[in-house]
């Protein structure tokens, strides 16, 4: 005699083949996430507060310039960054106890004699709803920091001041070259409208019929008008330019751009344009020429003598 037993195994079968495939997809995410790390140079850290030991992954070694393996704990930690920081970085990390919220900030350490900028994100974990650890990530954002420098220094001497305009809240942000530009002050209610009130008046019934149209054609901000310089009262000559984004229902939700002031060109075009006129209109007769004596151009009255 044979005897068996015949079991369906089909929902075990289906649990096993589904674990697998959120296992597969763990791995790439893994994967993906490494690498992610990997390419933005973000140093991975843990601090232990109970047993004040301090993790860190090789990333985070190479930034702050430690041999790898070192034993670390808050202190050695706070021994790398610069003496001026030192205060606010332990400011920060109480604020983080405190708050018992994730916080971002920067500091200034001393790698290999060299400052480096640090962007520090710190997150507690709590057990029982007390801090057991704190974790977070660090970034070198020295280079990023040394090109916003250059950046702001090429603003400043182009007069190009950015802004950031959230049309669902009707606010804006603007930097401080295109505050300067504009005379305002940083507390300056930024709106739509306030920023309208800052059009020279001539031009403010063209302005708002324009904004109009970018939103109901999607097209990009391109527009040279006047405003009046809040501290001054000068008329000042602006050139704008901006992006919309709209989201999939054709709402649009933000613009930014930048806003130059041009009003020296325009002057320039303005005083090249009356020589022009005199040029042409005077009845003296006016010939042009090159260093080399070469006749470039004559005048309307030089013409007629000729």
């Amino acid at each position: 005699r044979v005897i068996g037993i015949n079991i369906d195994i089909t929902k075990r079968k289906e649990k096993e083949d589904k674990y697998k495939q959120q296992n597969t997809e763990l791995l790439v995410l893994k994967a993906n996430l490494d690498s992610a790390i990997k390419i933005a140079n973000l140093g991975l850290w843990e601090w232990d507060v109970l047993k004040n030991i301090t993790t860190w992954s090789d990333i985070t070694y190479d930034i702050y310039g430690v041999e790898k393996n070192t034993p670390l704990n808050i202190e050695f930690v706070e021994s790398l960054i610069i003496e001026e920081d030192r205060s606010f970085h332990k400011k920060m990390v109480n604020q983080c106890f405190k708050d018992k919220k994730t916080i971002t900030f920067e500091y200034r350490i001393k790698k290999n004699n060299e400052i480096r900028i640090i962007l520090a994100f710190c997150e507690p974990i709590l057990k029982e709803k007390e801090i057991v650890k704190l974790a977070g990530i660090v970034q070198d954002i020295t280079s990023i920091k040394e090109k916003e420098k250059d950046l702001l220094f090429a603003q400043k001497i182009s007069e190009i001041g950015h802004y950031d305009f959230n049309i669902e809240e009707n606010s804006f942000t603007s930097s401080p070259i295109l505050n300067e530009v504009l005379g305002i002050s940083e507390n300056y209610i930024k709106t739509f409208e306030t920023w309208l009130e800052l059009v020279f008046e001539d031009d403010k019934e063209m302005m708002k019929n324009y904004f109009i149209f970018l939103v109901e054609n999607k097209t990009n901000f391109d527009k040279e008008y006047r405003i009046v310089n809040q501290q001054t009262n000068e008329i000042k000559w602006v050139h704008g330019l901006g992006i919309i984004i709209f989201n999939e229902k054709d709402v649009p939700l933000r613009m930014f751009g930048t806003i130059q002031d041009i009003t020296e060109r325009k002057n320039y075009q303005k005083q090249m344009q009356r020589a022009l006129s005199v040029f042409e209109n005077t009845q003296d007769d006016i010939m042009i020429t090159d260093k080399n004596n070469k006749l470039i151009s004559v005048n309307p009255a030089f013409s007629k003598i000729t």
